[in-house]
């Protein structure tokens, strides 16, 4: 009897072990087929490849010096010139998040490898101390496992560039336009791939939990989107501004959801920026954050660099301290919502608004960082796909900072110092690179002038949209 029993249920087992076996194969065979399949696998087995041989030598040195800070020396890394005698330079200078995930990341790769620290942390920058360039102190700091600790710490930014991807797909209505969009816009945009798989910035990170907001503003989801944009803002300054916007726009909209949103978003801004409270001079680190990247900053001078218009001012003989984004930007966005002001209601009229406010910000911040266009493109690939804008405008927001960063760094720079240490002193290439990487000063002018057109350009069709006309593709 007792063999019947077993028996019966030793068929019932192998049952249930082929019926999950063929629904497993019919939902990869869906997934296979799915429109983005192909797309998202290609893009992060692209970057995957990439991630251990590249890097941005000076932030990926800072994020694995922090890791450092933590672990090898409890050294507090928001102010480690009140901990020892550490250069105040080499310091975290970010919101929360990102040191969050440093953390467990460095963590995870110290398990795995072992790594010995020096006895003492000025080793990890004595490069800088015995040359004297800052910017070659990671030279100092080249662990032997270092192609897995930048593995380790691209995963997150290698995982939203690709959730981009796919909220790109979907915010454009699930279309195979949208997919061939979020493609050639995003996932396989060399622009993109180098800020982020290559060089390892995080700013894909911050973009996604905005775009995320925006997502869930536009399906009237108005705690998640305030939960989103919260998250945006504890991992890097940047989509804040999209505050301002979207509260003029709630209020316009659906005026009864707007404590909400703000109750919404400051608990999470207050739950994730408790997490500094682990640290010493938590409120210090904060205040700093948050006035040491207007203009001017906290040291009273402006920094004009980049792809800004306003390096422009730098032929001035004597410049005074002006509040370049206090006083611009408020000007472009109360002339955005004049013009917006009657079509608040409109269906789809809320993304070309937020895109339009959010690029104010290269018309009025002095330093426009080769990464900082990036934040646009998935907002401009949504308005694409919805044939609201020029795809010259997303062309435009890709080459002009990817041809900028190519003219201004050694392209052996671009390269792990796991594969090569001194960019200088490795020929034939740094002789050949030394002969050749030189290009007319007139360049470094001529690109923030074209980019700053471009911006105005994509303004302009973003406010045409409430007067509708065939864009050129």
């Amino acid at each position: 009897m007792s063999f019947l029993i077993c028996s019966s249920r030793a068929k019932q087992l192998v049952s249930s072990f082929f019926d999950w076996s063929r629904a497993s194969r019919a939902r990869l065979a869906s997934l296979q087929n799915h429109q983005m399949f192909l797309p998202l696998l290609s893009g992060l087995l692209l970057r995957v490849a990439l991630a251990p041989w590249t890097e941005q030598r000076w932030d990926s040195y800072i994020n694995r010096l922090m890791g450092a800070y933590v672990f090898g020396y409890g050294i507090d890394p928001l102010f480690p010139e009140r901990s020892c005698n550490c250069p105040p330079v080499l310091n975290y200078s970010y919101p929360p998040i990102w040191l969050l995930l440093i953390i467990p990341l460095f963590a995870l790769w110290l398990g795995v490898t072992r790594f010995t620290f020096p006895q003492h942390p000025q080793a990890l920058w004595a490069a800088w101390t015995s040359g004297g360039n800052l910017f070659e102190a990671y030279r100092s700091f080249i662990p032997t496992n270092l192609p897995l600790l930048d593995s380790l710490l691209k995963t997150p930014v290698i995982m939203a560039d690709i959730s981009i991807g796919y909220l790109i797909w979907i915010m454009g209505g699930r279309t195979r336009k949208a997919a061939r969009v979020s493609l050639l816009a995003w996932i396989l945009n060399p622009y993109v791939i180098m800020v982020g798989a290559w060089w390892g910035e995080f700013d894909s990170l911050a973009l996604l939990f905005m775009l995320l907001s925006v997502h869930y503003l536009q399906r009237r989801r108005i705690m998640l989107s305030g939960f989103w944009l919260g998250m945006g803002i504890s991992t890097k300054l940047f989509p804040g501004v999209l505050l301002i916007p979207v509260v003029y726009y709630i209020l316009m909209t659906q005026k009864s959801q707007i404590s909400k949103y703000i109750a919404s978003l400051f608990a999470t801004l207050g739950v994730v920026f408790s997490s500094l409270l682990f640290f010493p001079y938590s409120l210090d680190f904060v205040i700093r954050l948050l006035t040491g990247r207007v203009s001017p900053d906290t040291g009273g001078s402006n920094l004009f660099s980049g792809l800004s218009w306003l390096i422009l001012f730098q032929q001035l003989p004597s410049l005074p301290r002006i509040p370049f984004l206090a006083i611009i930007f408020p000007i472009i966005l109360a002339l955005l919502i004049f013009k917006f002001r009657g079509s608040m209601q409109k269906a789809d009229i809320i993304l070309p608004f937020l895109t339009a406010a959010f690029l104010g910000i290269y018309l009025s911040y002095p330093t426009i960082n080769v990464q900082y266009p990036m934040w646009a493109i998935p907002m401009l690939a949504v308005l694409l796909v919805r044939r609201s804008i020029s795809k010259w405008s997303i062309v435009t927001f890709s080459v002009l900072p990817l041809s900028f960063l190519i003219i201004t760094w050694n392209p052996l720079y671009l390269l792990s110092p796991f594969l090569i240490v001194d960019i200088y002193n490795y020929p034939p290439a740094s002789d050949v690179i030394q002969q050749l990487w030189s290009f007319p000063w007139q360049l470094y002018w001529a690109l923030p002038i074209l980019f700053t057109i471009t911006v105005i350009f994509t303004i302009s069709r973003c406010v045409n949209i409430l007067n509708p006309s065939p864009v050129d593709h």
